[in-house]
Order: C-alpha cells, then structure tokens, then sequence
C-alpha cells in the first residue's frame, strides 16, 4: 500500500510541476485541465486559456478568449499575415494590420488598398 501511494504522491507532483492540474470537472468528465478552468482540456474550447464560461458567440468551436474573429466562424483560425486577425475577418489578410484601419470605408485595409497612400 505505501508503495503505491508514493506512486501517486510522485505522478501528483509531476503533474504540478508541469503546471498542469487533473480536474474532476463534474459531470463525470475527468481528466487534464491545462488551463485551471475546471473543464477539462478534451472538452475545454479553449485548453490553454481559462474560460469558465465556454463562451463561443460566432459558433465555431473556438472559445472566445482564444477566437481571432469573435464574429465570424473560423474553426481553423488561419491569420496568414500573424496580425491577430483571423484570414476570415481580415480586412487585409496578406498584410499585417492588426488596427484594420479602412480610412475610406471600401473593406479593404489602408495596408493593401492601392487607392490609399
């Protein structure tokens, strides 16, 4: 009995030294919960950001903490220029333009509208 008890002292510790807890997140769910949000990471949409409340307001599965279009369903969360936004919702997706500054209002970003300066 000791013996497996340290077994479980030493995998409980290396579980904590990893930053990662085990959760039983209720409702019989158990597992890694990287996040310490109390849902565990197989079901978590976000795992690696905290988020209680699984908000998801465009629906794609995303947690919206974690969700580079909040608005627009993008699942995969493509941002080719790496400005934040996903490709999806970018109103310049090849330039970075994490502002999406539109000074003339046409829906193409001042980054790659030819008729900006």
């Amino acid at each position: 009995m000791t013996g497996i008890r340290s077994v479980l002292t030493l995998l409980l510790a290396v579980f904590l030294l990893q930053g990662i807890s085990a959760c039983d997140c209720g409702g019989g769910h158990k597992g890694k919960d990287t996040d310490k949000d109390g849902i565990a990471d197989k079901l978590d949409n976000c795992p690696a950001t905290a988020n209680e409340g699984q908000e998801d307001q465009d629906g794609d599965g995303v947690g919206d903490v974690c969700d580079n279009c909040l608005a627009t369903p993008n699942a995969n969360q493509m941002d080719s220029d790496k400005d934040g936004v996903g490709d999806v919702c970018d109103n310049c997706p090849m330039a970075r333009n994490p502002d999406q500054t539109d000074t003339d209002g046409d829906g193409v970003g001042d980054a790659c509208d030819p008729d900006q300066p």
